[in-house]
């Protein structure tokens, strides 16, 4: 394992911190039922995802397992990467997800 330059160490905590701010922008949300389909609520009972065609119970299964403290936790583990077995790892992680915009999304604004 190669040692991150302070240039791709950069790189790697500014992905870090737009994965923080996406994590940080959702609510907390667990499952339930609306007219006998699943959904997720936030803490206050608010529907915030709505799943609708044949992936519904894989999807709902999902979001259940993958929750914001979820989030937060893998948040640690991207943190504590760098300099380990787990860096290679955390850096396709977050490669994969095109926080800087590359992937094909709907019009939403960039933070």
């Amino acid at each position: 394992m190669a040692a991150m330059s302070m240039m791709q160490r950069q790189h790697f905590e500014d992905k870090v911190q737009r994965f923080r701010k996406l994590v940080n922008r959702t609510p907390r949300w667990h499952p339930a039922e609306v007219d006998g389909r699943p959904v997720m609520v936030d803490d206050s009972g608010v529907v915030v995802l709505r799943f609708e065609g044949p992936w519904t119970p894989d999807l709902a299964r999902l979001f259940t397992h993958l929750t914001h403290d979820v989030g937060l936790s893998l948040l640690a583990l991207l943190e504590a990467a760098p300099g380990t077995a787990a860096q290679g790892q955390a850096v396709r992680f977050l490669d994969a997800l095109y926080l800087d915009g590359r992937a094909k999304t709907l019009n939403l604004p960039h933070e």
